[in-house]
């Protein structure tokens, strides 16, 4: 039973791929829908990249579809998302209201809080941005040790600029980012 709901679950995302690709082709309750609606229900069937589609264009980031901006259901689609896995989500929310992107209120306390919940599940990039507002005192107090932390995590995984800022840091120079 559980094979062949995996097997089913494959299927659905192949589908679902298949119309982030060609939404044209795709006729919903017997009529055309725009590109948009079929984004949103390949994005409900897993796609991940349908998912994205659809959260950066209800917070008004990107996609120009004539779809109203509405940043509240943005970020509940978003973090409905992330609690089932796709930890991205934490990410785009984070960068937005750092920055004020699209039509995202700039909440620099808040962008920081959504970045550390995507740094806590191994996304590198939140992790540099982390660290940064950390050692900046960007949405919280300026607190190198913090930064430090960040920087380290993503270190260890690789990140080669991570390792060149703590390398940087091991020797006393003061970083500007």
């Amino acid at each position: 039973k559980e094979a062949e709901a995996y097997v089913q679950r494959q299927r659905d995302l192949t589908e679902a791929q298949k119309m982030f690709e060609h939404p044209q082709a795709y006729v919903m309750d017997g009529q055309f829908e725009n590109d948009f609606k079929v984004y949103e229900k390949s994005a409900e069937m897993g796609c991940q990249d349908a998912q994205i589609r659809v959260v950066e264009t209800y917070l008004g980031i990107s996609y120009k579809s004539g779809v109203k901006v509405d940043v509240a259901k943005g970020e509940e689609i978003a973090l409905r998302f992330a609690d089932q896995g796709s930890f991205v989500f934490y990410e785009i929310l984070g960068k937005g209201f750092l920055y004020g992107e699209g039509g995202m209120t700039k909440d620099e306390a808040k962008g920081l809080k959504y970045l550390e919940k995507a740094a806590g599940r191994g996304r590198q990039k939140a992790m540099m941005m982390a660290a940064v507002c950390h050692y900046n005192g960007v949405g919280t107090e300026k607190n190198e040790e913090r930064a430090r932390k960040f920087f380290e995590h993503a270190a260890k995984q690789g990140n080669e600029q991570a390792i060149q800022v703590i390398v940087a840091m091991n020797n006393g120079e003061k970083l500007r980012f």
